[in-house]
């Protein structure tokens, strides 16, 4: 898991205090996202060298039926909120 800074790092090229601040991050899980309906589809671009290249990059994608062919832009509601459930849930609670 990345600290604030570390995921700062990874999105920003250049990172100041107030981008610290600012920042937050949020956890979950692709079986998560995959049980509320939605794709994960590993989408490799620019990786920090902050990160030391270890990180990849992936896009999720809704609806989950057809990634590559079809994605739904923008979410509705419902699926946004969907989405929002996904983070940071206890860990006893994903099982």
């Amino acid at each position: 898991m990345l600290t604030i800074e570390q995921a700062a790092r990874y999105v920003l090229k250049a990172v100041f205090p107030r981008d610290i601040e600012r920042a937050s991050v949020r956890y979950t899980t692709a079986r998560d996202l995959r049980k509320a309906d939605f794709a994960i589809l590993h989408t490799p671009g620019r990786i920090s060298a902050a990160c030391d290249g270890k990180l990849s990059h992936v896009s999720v994608i809704w609806p989950a039926d057809d990634p590559v062919q079809r994605q739904d832009i923008p979410w509705d509601l419902d699926v946004t909120e969907r989405f929002i459930q996904c983070f940071n849930r206890q860990r006893d609670e994903r099982r």
